[in-house]
């Protein structure tokens, strides 16, 4: 219910009262008692997500919508379901996102039969009927159980639906004999240049040439550089630091109020090099618990990485993103991914940017590509023109990724 007068918005979670409220251009969420505060810069969403889980935020940001609420929260919701600085997107049932997508991580459970699988075909099957100048693309995510692939690799309507696969084993138990699978469909405006897709296939046989480095190696790369390699603490975030991750992030068309409310995300880690006591290089893992049926499945993506230009080719990208690995290993170890272990850490790398892809593979991070060859999929491991990326230029609106991922045992060989 709504107060006339201030304008706070009350809801109940856990049998606990909580109030949203608005505050000047930004949000404040809090429970009953005030021992729970959350404050979103631009948006609902940085509010919620400074006190509830993703899987949390997205029931009251359902809830929230039920209501009858003022248009300017409304839109703010909208957005939400967007949701620009957010690279993991919606759960179940999908969503509109962010450069003309509809994302999904289908939650109900793992895919073990023909009427799991029908929901996700179903979901693709209504895409393409509003395909259109708004929504181009598809993209949904759901854990298939292995043995089950088989039937998928030889069903000629739904294998050409599979874009990448990500075998889970070395997580956990639930999950040892499933794979994550990408399923994706684009409209026929929306689709990658077969030259430009031959050259991303060198670069990633390039990049996979290069021996694996050690963390180690890695930082001291840097370090005799002058580079200072680190993950920004609360007491870091400060006008200065968010000024200057603001001045990275504008290629990614971000406010510096997006900025800020990333930043302020207890979901995010944010890696960053510093040299003359300014941040020249920023990176983010975005922790997601996301629920597969009774269990669930904690993820952190690898994600919007950007360099000064004065301060490129210095490994700094390899340098961040290493950083962020160890953090997630050392929060894993702790059981602080979102209360638990990490079971997958991943990027989905650009298939133009050799150095991206090479960092990848140096890192002990293995690509989709050949998981998904392995297993029979071989025109998989490609998300084809799935959102644009500054860099080098290319033909297309839209950058072709190259998924890259490593598991709990994986990283537990290498960090610890």
């Amino acid at each position: 219910m709504k107060d006339r007068d201030t304008g706070a918005r009350a809801f109940m979670h856990a049998g606990q009262e909580w109030t949203l409220e608005q505050q000047g251009q930004g949000f404040r969420v809090s429970n009953a008692d005030g021992s729970a505060v959350g404050i979103g810069f631009a948006d609902i969403g940085g509010a919620l997500a400074g006190v509830f889980d993703l899987q949390t935020r997205r029931r009251v940001e359902a809830q929230l919508q039920e209501a009858d609420i003022e248009e300017s929260v409304q839109n703010d919701v909208q957005f939400l379901q967007g949701d620009l600085t957010s690279s993991v997107g919606a759960l179940w049932p999908p969503d509109r996102a962010s450069f003309k997508r509809i994302k999904g991580i289908y939650t109900p459970g793992v895919v073990r039969n023909q009427e799991n699988l029908t929901e996700i075909v179903n979901v693709v099957n209504e895409a393409q009927l509003i395909f259109n100048g708004e929504i181009s693309r598809v993209s949904l995510r759901a854990v298939v159980d292995i043995n089950f692939l088989e039937q998928i690799r030889k069903n000629e309507t739904v294998k050409p639906l599979v874009e990448a696969v990500i075998p889970l084993s070395g997580t956990q138990p639930a999950f040892e004999n499933a794979a994550l699978v990408y399923f994706g469909l684009n409209h026929s405006t929306r689709q990658p240049i077969q030259k430009e897709m031959e050259r991303y296939f060198v670069n990633l046989e390039a990049a996979s040439s290069h021996r694996t480095l050690t963390p180690q190696e890695i930082k001291q790369r840097v370090a005799r550089k002058g580079y200072e390699i680190r993950v920004l603490a609360k007491a870091d975030i400060t006008e200065e630091s968010i000024d200057q991750v603001a001045q990275l992030y504008e290629r990614f068309g971000w406010t510096r109020e997006e900025v800020s409310m990333i930043l302020n995300n207890q979901n995010n880690i944010i890696g960053v090099a510093i040299k003359d006591n300014a941040i020249v290089s920023a990176g983010i893992a975005e922790m997601a618990k996301i629920p597969i049926g009774s269990d669930n499945l904690r993820i952190a993506e690898i994600t919007e990485a950007a360099t000064l230009d004065e301060h490129a080719k210095n490994g700094l990208y390899t340098a961040v993103s290493s950083g962020l690995l160890e953090e997630l290993f050392q929060r894993s170890q702790r059981g602080e991914i979102l209360g638990g272990e990490l079971d997958l850490a991943y990027g989905e790398c650009n298939g133009n940017a050799l150095g991206v892809l090479k960092t990848a593979h140096i890192q002990g991070r293995a690509f989709a590509f050949y998981a998904g060859f392995s297993l029979g999929f071989s025109n998989s491991g490609v998300l084809r023109q799935h959102v644009p990326i500054a860099g080098l230029p290319i033909e297309t609106e839209y950058n072709d990724l190259f998924p890259a991922f490593i598991t709990r045992a994986k990283l537990n060989e290498i960090y610890s």
